[in-house]
């Protein structure tokens, strides 16, 4: 079956030689699609060119594990152009958006942060994966929202959701801040607000799934792409996913337990039960923050205000914070979760983190856990990696990372974060050491593994609790203004 490599050119062939409606129904049992439309027609646009070059590489069927060298070239210039366009030109307008307070020298720093993400890298050009388009369409999204521009914010997060069904991980997030968002203006010019993003959803929804409807699409043709969106059948996680259901697993056999029929009913209330709190938070803090009712514009103005940003709210400062919050609950708590989801929560912690201020007590803060948080990501990928064979590049991506971007855990201050910090990297050196030099034992082959999930679930915990904290710390300080 080969691996998402051959997953991604199979898509790429398919989605040229079929039409729409078949693309959700063609041999399922190798690699069939189970992406949102967005994903095919970037596949069909890279499948187009590459056979235009050659038509060898994409030729219905026969192509099956065809990879020339000729063909992986153009594969890896695939994902070269999509990080280009989509991830660093979201990164570049997050630094010029949200870090114009900061010096050139400061955007550059948190820029190259940020573009040189080792474990974005390692999945998307080790592993094999287009997970940029995703993110670089939410990080747009989220800068948008920042300036004041809803309406194209609300595409924008839409397209990223029409690619990657994932991004439902950012969703309450998005839709708490809209909400209060609504909120904060007043009832007329909020009503307004939220009928206008209403509308927009829908229709750029229905956008893209126009395509289908040229080809006689059917409910039945929406309800397989929605079954293939969501497997449920595939059971509660991916192999040993270093979240709540694979960590507890160790002791608990989820999958064996009376409990089995309902666990994504039972998924479902703890992943609620976990977002929750942000998002009641982020709503609560909007609704406070209303000084005075919203002055509407001037005779003649509003019309005009169609083409121009909204207001601006304070809580769009809160927003990438809320996006990990939601998103490591998600990761740590709902159903059919991969290990390579982990970029979702990393991703807008990392766009914090690379501002570098310092917060809390005795200077240590956001940068410190993030690093943290960054590594243990990077480790707890490793098992994939490993069968992959991405070995060297896993260590020079995350080694160089840290250097290149001046992380020094030995220096930072005495704190609960430091303690953290020495414990889980004595640890992943321990159990990366005893992997090298020892065999698992034959009754416990997936030892490592398991170690791994279990080290790397407790540092998300508690990256996920100090996010909520700094949320809570942050809105605290919004309000006070």
């Amino acid at each position: 079956m080969y691996g998402d490599f051959e997953a991604q050119r199979h898509w790429m062939e398919l989605s040229i030689h079929l039409p729409p409606s078949a693309w959700y129904f063609y041999d399922l049992k190798y690699w069939g699609l189970d992406y949102p439309p967005l994903t095919a027609y970037i596949s069909w646009a890279c499948g187009y060119i590459g056979h235009t070059v050659n038509p060898l590489w994409f030729a219905l069927e026969s192509s099956r594990g065809f990879e020339s060298s000729s063909m992986k070239t153009f594969m890896r210039l695939s994902a070269l152009f999509t990080d280009a366009a989509f991830y660093f030109t979201a990164i570049l307008f997050y630094c010029r958006s949200y870090l114009t307070s900061r010096s050139n020298r400061s955007q550059t720093l948190a820029a190259i942060t940020l573009l040189l993400h080792p474990s974005l890298i390692l999945i998307d050009h080790g592993h094999f994966q287009y997970n940029s388009v995703m993110l670089g369409l939410s990080i747009s999204s989220v800068c948008l929202f920042h300036i004041g521009y809803d309406v194209p914010a609300a595409v924008a997060f839409v397209l990223s959701l029409g690619f990657k069904q994932m991004a439902l991980y950012y969703s309450p997030a998005i839709f708490g801040f809209c909400l209060g968002k609504c909120f904060f203006l007043g009832l007329h010019r909020g009503g307004r607000l939220f009928i206008r993003l209403g509308v927009t959803v829908i229709g750029t929804f229905g956008v893209l799934l126009l395509p289908f409807g040229a080809y006689q699409f059917s409910s039945s043709n929406l309800r397989q792409i929605v079954i293939r969106m969501f497997p449920f059948g595939r059971g509660l996680f991916e192999d040993k996913v270093a979240n709540f259901w694979g960590a507890s697993n160790v002791v608990f056999k989820w999958r064996e337990s009376s409990l089995r029929d309902n666990l994504p009913i039972v998924a479902l209330i703890a992943t609620i039960a976990a977002i929750l709190p942000s998002f009641c938070h982020i709503l609560y803090l909007s609704y406070t923050l209303i000084k005075e009712p919203y002055t509407e514009p001037s005779d003649g103005a509003e019309e005009k205000s169609l083409l121009q940003p909204s207001p601006t709210v304070p809580t769009s400062s809160l927003l990438p914070l809320a996006l990990f919050n939601s998103s490591m609950a998600f990761f740590l708590f709902s159903f059919q979760v991969h290990e390579k989801s982990i970029l979702l929560p990393l991703v807008p912690f990392t766009l914090v983190m690379s501002a570098r201020e310092d917060l809390g007590p005795m200077g240590v803060g956001v940068w410190e856990w993030g690093m943290l948080l960054n590594n243990a990501a990077a480790f707890s990928l490793w098992p994939l990696l490993k069968k992959d064979a991405q070995g060297l590049q896993y260590v020079a991506l995350v080694l160089g990372w840290n250097y290149i971007v001046g992380y020094h855990p030995l220096k930072i201050p005495t704190s609960f974060v430091k303690a953290v910090t020495m414990i889980a990297y004595l640890a992943f050196t321990v159990l990366h050491s005893a992997e090298a030099l020892l065999n698992a034992p034959q009754r416990y082959p997936d030892l490592f593994v398991v170690l791994n999930t279990l080290l790397c679930s407790g540092v998300f915990v508690l990256c996920w609790l100090y996010g909520m904290k700094r949320q809570l710390e942050v809105g605290f300080a919004l309000s006070s203004r």
